[in-house]
């Protein structure tokens, strides 16, 4: 189960054999090719937005400068290329620029609308009226149907809350339905690539989710967004693997997330029937098209439920990373295979977190899961030897190079600070810890392995102990600064 040597790939992926816990894994990275991903990403998002609206914007004089300039700004942005000039705040300013002049193109009310928040600190009520109007602006346009549907999508999934309104629900259902037709005509539109692939994909999954809300029924939402996609021949390979994703989660919907011995012999039975349908599908879904990175990833997830000897286990993960070495979610299925409480060993789990660090690969977000290894390979330890692992000088420095590393990139990504902040916490670095949620503020995220509500009782515990022992070393301070008293 545990040796395994793959073929050492130049520039893509070499898994060394993992029989002891002094083997190592190594995965190296195709600069070339995360080039290429990074200049299609840009294309595909220039010509959703700067050529579509050469073509079919609301064009005029009085606007065109910074309507080009925002929708430029914004295919940077979007495609994940943002530099010092390309924040949300610069993409709002010309795009204010241009709604300031009379604008009223879909393109430019989205673009204006998605950066505004951040920009103005908009109320909640205002953010929503402004995504509401550019929704509505673009689902009557002529602008392609693939970024009409994801916009559509994506205002329905935040209409969605426990006590929406009646209006509203019927509202989210009517936009689902509208932007599921988008995605054949997408198609007939001529947008392929694996960009807009990506894209269809994210969307057809992102409104059977929104399908699942409404109604409750995993099985009912997925047959209905099937029903739509199977027409199109093109979309075989798309229908399996949301076909698979969809069962992987219907499967642990009926198991529960709790400890072996808490599952129902029903839900055992019904998790192992789901979990081999999903892997039919996927495997079929390989065989019409052994390529890409999304069906050897879904794979992997339906592996750690159905169990399997690590080679295939890293035959998914080698298919998976060849395919896009970016693949941050195959690093973490891989992760999670090896976590201990699943079957790997704490050794193990380690290794491939010295694997994700050693990529460099700030950018995909794979080093920060070297930090959670950390974690895995100790949680199931008693609390005593849990502590005593973290106030390990090594395991210290370790972790906070990675994420001192990460957030020298981008400091301003709130969740990777919220997890910083918890392991500096983890660590007894209680000072540390209060920077990193100060610095965090309001916007404090869960993690993968603390709930929000435990976050914010992490927060309260460092920032007070911060303040008592800030306020001990100023006494301790000023009782030093004293004079001597005089001599009697």
């Amino acid at each position: 189960m545990r040796d395994l040597a793959l073929t050492a790939i130049v520039g893509l992926l070499i898994l060394a054999p993992a029989a002891g816990a002094e083997d190592e894994v190594v995965i190296p990275q195709d600069p070339a090719q995360r080039a290429r991903h990074a200049r299609e990403r840009l294309e595909w998002n220039r010509r959703l937005l700067v050529d579509s609206y050469e073509k079919v914007g609301n064009k005029d004089p009085r606007w065109d400068g910074p309507a080009r300039e925002a929708l430029t700004k914004a295919a940077l942005l979007f495609a994940g290329q943002g530099g010092p000039d390309t924040r949300p705040e610069d993409v709002y300013k010309a795009a204010r620029l241009a709604v300031d002049a009379g604008c009223d193109d879909p393109m430019i009310l989205h673009v204006y609308a998605t950066t505004s928040r951040a920009a103005e600190k908009l109320a909640a009520v205002e953010y929503k009226r402004r995504m509401a109007e550019a929704t509505r602006a673009l689902e009557a346009s002529r602008y392609p149907a693939i970024k009409r549907g994801l916009e559509m999508m994506r205002h329905a999934l935040a209409m969605t809350s426990d006590k929406m309104p009646q209006e509203d629900r019927e509202e989210c259902g009517r936009l689902l339905d509208a932007a599921l037709r988008l995605i054949p005509e997408s198609l007939a539109q001529g947008d392929q690539g694996r960009q807009a692939d990506e894209v269809r994909y994210t969307l057809a999954w992102d409104i059977m989710s929104g399908q699942k809300f409404l109604t409750g029924d995993y099985q009912a939402a997925f047959e209905k967004v099937e029903a739509v996609l199977s027409k199109v021949p093109a979309l075989k390979v798309a229908c399996l693997q949301l076909e698979g994703e969809y069962l992987t989660y219907y499967a642990w919907e009926a198991r529960g997330i709790g400890l072996a011995p808490t599952v129902t012999e029903e839900g055992w039975r019904k998790f192992g029937e789901r979990l081999a349908r999903a892997d039919k599908a996927l495997r079929e879904a390989w065989a019409a098209e052994p390529s890409g990175e999304r069906t050897p990833t879904l794979m992997m997830t339906v592996l750690k439920g159905t169990g399997c000897e690590r080679p295939e286990m890293e035959t998914w993960f080698r298919r998976a990373m060849e395919a896009d070495v970016d693949n941050f979610n195959a690093c973490f299925a891989m992760m999670d295979w090896l976590d201990p409480k699943w079957h790997g060993s704490p050794e193990e789990v380690l290794a491939f977190g010295r694997a994700c660090r050693d990529t460099k690969n700030w950018q995909a977000r794979i080093t920060l899961l070297a930090a959670d290894a950390h974690i895995r390979a100790v949680q199931l330890k008693p609390s005593d030897e849990y502590r005593a692992y973290f106030a390990r000088p090594e395991v210290w420095d370790d972790i906070r190079t990675i994420f001192e590393d990460y957030l020298s990139h981008r400091p301003n990504d709130a969740p990777a600070r919220s997890t910083y902040a918890a392991f500096c916490y983890n660590s007894n670095k209680i000072e540390e810890s209060a920077r990193q949620f100060e610095k965090v503020g309001a916007r404090l995220y869960a993690t993968n392995f603390y709930t929000l509500d435990q976050m914010k009782e992490f927060r309260a515990h460092v920032l007070r102990v911060a303040k008592e022992r800030a306020k001990e070393r100023a006494e301790e301070q000023a009782k030093e600064a004293e004079p001597p008293a005089r001599p009697k």
